[in-house]
């Protein structure tokens, strides 16, 4: 079974058979139950996709999956996406209601579950909210997905399109319906593609692999104090199960929270084993700044269009914006106090003032008090 890639990767089956073709006998997913190879995966996604053909699904119709997170459940994303369906994923854990809702809102053209969650699927999948195709179990279309009998293996289809549209999300709902964003096949083959090489991740990472992290000095004196922390470990959670991070190096405390904020421990670890949603870059401009932000902003379209930039700002307005309460908490109180001060030293004088007038005024009285001396 050849799976060659002859254009550019720009669906979610390109990605898969090039992964295939480049590393078909190492490891695609390993479960305490079992794994399966790239190769495998490729191919058994390709038999899933022929069946669900073969069941009525069609290149751009709309199919609810409402499944546990299980080697099924991903083989199933890669087959609809393969065969030019639209996944509409929903919460395993979701209330009866919310999965009615769904239903009702998208009106798909076939219901995927699985044994695990096919009774209460089949309560609320009811009447009016039957989609046309019915209701069917993956793990039942698909087999043992540990297989590596080629003849469970099928081809991936052809013909999906990198606009086509791949997955329509849920939203929570939170403020009225839930509403569904639209990701398309190259959305998808752009991050399998993408993520990996920001991540800096080899075919040799695995899960499990050994933890570092930088402390700050006071994280450093606090929880190691008058020992050196390089190479001692620490553990990521209370559980005794908890990941262990390896101690590699030491830096100065700053104030990451602003500069009236109090010194905290913090520890930091890359973002490769840690990945975060957003990120602040840090450039410095070789011309001017209106030119160095256009000239950032293009580029990082040109490697994803997808990634969504905040505004960018300089590094002395960041700053001035972070001392801002604080000076003018300063500047305030430097009113006050010359205030205060101009009043005391007015009120000193006034005092003074008022005592030199009572001392004068006292005079007078008692001179015009004293009796006339006259000589008899």
């Amino acid at each position: 079974m050849s799976t060659t890639v002859t254009r550019a990767l720009d669906t979610i089956p390109d990605v898969l058979a090039r992964a295939a073709d480049r590393d078909a006998d190492r490891v695609w997913l390993r479960t305490d139950d079992g794994s399966q190879t790239f190769a495998g995966a490729a191919g058994l996604a390709g038999a899933l996709a022929h069946r669900l053909r073969d069941a009525g699904v069609r290149r751009g119709d709309l199919v609810v999956v409402t499944t546990r997170t299980t080697p099924a459940y991903l083989l199933t994303w890669l087959a609809l996406a393969a065969l030019g369906a639209v996944t509409v994923p929903t919460d395993p854990k979701g209330t009866p209601g919310e999965l009615a809702g769904l239903v009702g809102q998208v009106r798909p053209r076939l219901l995927l579950t699985d044994a695990g969650l096919r009774v209460g699927v089949d309560q609320v999948v009811t009447g009016d909210l039957m989609p046309p195709l019915g209701v069917l179990d993956v793990e039942e279309l698909l087999g043992d997905w540990r297989s590596t009998d080629k003849a469970d293996w099928a081809a991936l289809p052809t013909g999906v399109e990198p606009d086509d549209l791949a997955v329509l999300i849920p939203t929570s709902g939170t403020t009225g319906r839930s509403k569904l964003v639209m990701q398309t096949q190259r959305a998808y083959a752009m991050a399998g593609e993408g993520f990996p090489f920001w991540m800096e991740l080899t075919a040799d990472d695995r899960q499990g692999t050994d933890l570092v992290g930088i402390l700050n000095e006071y994280a450093a004196e606090r929880f190691f104090p008058g020992n050196d922390p390089i190479g001692r470990m620490l553990l990521r959670g209370s559980a005794p199960n908890a990941p262990r991070l390896t101690i590699v190096g030491v830096v100065a405390t700053g104030r990451a929270d602003g500069a009236n904020a109090p010194f905290k421990p913090e520890i930091f670890v890359p973002i490769t084993q840690r990945p975060s949603r957003g990120v602040f870059v840090v450039i410095e401009p070789s011309r001017d700044l209106a030119a160095a932000t256009r000239a950032f902003a293009q580029s990082l379209k040109e490697v994803d269009p997808l990634i969504p930039v905040s505004a960018m700002q300089p590094v002395e307005e960041r700053i001035g914006s972070s001392v801002a309460l604080p000076r003018l908490y300063a500047t305030l109180v430097g009113i006050f106090a010359g205030a205060a001060l101009f009043l005391h030293h007015r009120g000193c004088a006034l005092r003074r003032a008022s005592h030199a007038a009572r001392s004068q005024s006292g005079a007078a009285v008692r001179r015009r008090a004293r009796p006339s001396l006259r000589r008899r």
